[in-house]
């Protein structure tokens, strides 16, 4: 009758130190559970308290150890509470229960929500399986890659030198990977792997990765796994050895228009008179942000793997 949101109701209710005795719960998220629960026979618990408590889940799957957290960008930023460990302590808790957590912000479900499914699928082992060995191996131009990861993979594309697919007899690509030349210390970097929807390709990642030795003789090469939404157990089977976690990282959003979020490195404490409408050379970058209207959130950080030659 207000003609006011749930979410501006209980933003300014925190802001009073009123606490809700009940959880909303976003459209967004009933719509996954019951996706969830069409394509998987097992259990499927929401809002779950008692595993590892005090902290909650979203969704969990007992039966297959997953747990699948959707974080509202608005209120998973730090000006709720949500400090630069928050997402990455549960992903450890979950860790130590050997449950494998994956988050997905609500920006995630909205516009990538084929992805997320997809995701979730692969993990829950729900896949077409096709055999490797029965694919064609090609090198994919900038445009085909660019357009297979912008479609498949939840970052997107990203610059590469390189990049292989395996395709069926028509020509679709159904896995593909890309490298690029790191001009550091690793000689080459696995910026992306992904596959099409609901296929698994048995073996598919190994050959990529074995052709593009053989091809390029590599000296070292340098992953870097989402800790949000991958396991790294793609890198860890193709002889990479893990070397760090990396700190968690955080990305900028208007907290009145939270659909949208921007690198920290657009906004860093030099470009920031640039970028504001107000500029004070005595804030410091978070603090310039936070009186400019945004908030942060922050990540999982990333696992780092390294492969050296043998």
């Amino acid at each position: 009758e207000l003609n006011v949101s749930p979410n501006t109701v209980s933003w300014y209710a925190a802001k009073l130190g009123i606490k809700s005795p009940h959880r909303f719960t976003s459209q967004l998220e009933r719509n996954l559970v019951q996706d969830i629960q069409n394509m998987y026979r097992g259990t499927v618990l929401t809002s779950a308290r008692d595993v590892i408590p005090p902290k909650e889940l979203d969704i969990y799957l007992p039966d297959a150890s997953i747990a699948i957290e959707i974080n509202g960008t608005f209120w998973h930023g730090e000006m709720h509470g949500k400090s630069q460990s928050y997402h990455l302590d549960k992903t450890i808790a979950c860790a130590d229960k050997a449950i494998e957590l994956y988050h997905f912000s609500d920006n995630d479900i909205t516009f990538n929500y084929d992805i997320v499914t997809n995701i979730i699928r692969s993990a829950l082992g729900l896949n077409q399986c096709i055999d490797a060995k029965t694919l064609n191996l090609v090198c994919l131009s900038d445009q085909q890659q660019s357009a297979f990861f912008d479609k498949h993979h939840l970052e997107g594309s990203a610059p590469a030198s390189v990049a292989y697919g395996l395709t069926t007899a028509d020509g679709e690509v159904v896995i593909a990977t890309a490298f690029a030349e790191t001009g550091h210390g690793m000689q080459y970097q696995i910026i992306r792997i992904a596959s099409a929807f609901n296929v698994t390709v048995v073996g598919g990642t190994s050959r990529l990765f074995n052709y593009f030795c053989c091809n390029n003789t590599p000296a070292s090469m340098i992953a870097y796994s989402d800790n949000q939404f991958e396991s790294g157990d793609a890198y860890r089977d193709l002889g990479f050895t893990f070397t760090r976690l990396t700190p968690p990282e955080y990305r900028y959003f208007k907290r009145n228009n939270s659909s949208t979020t921007h690198s920290r490195h657009d906004f860093q404490l030099s470009l920031l008179k640039d970028k504001v409408d107000t500029f004070d050379p005595e804030l410091s970058e978070w603090e310039n942000m936070q009186a400019n209207g945004y908030d942060r959130i922050w990540d999982c950080g990333y696992s780092e793997w390294v492969w050296t030659a043998q």
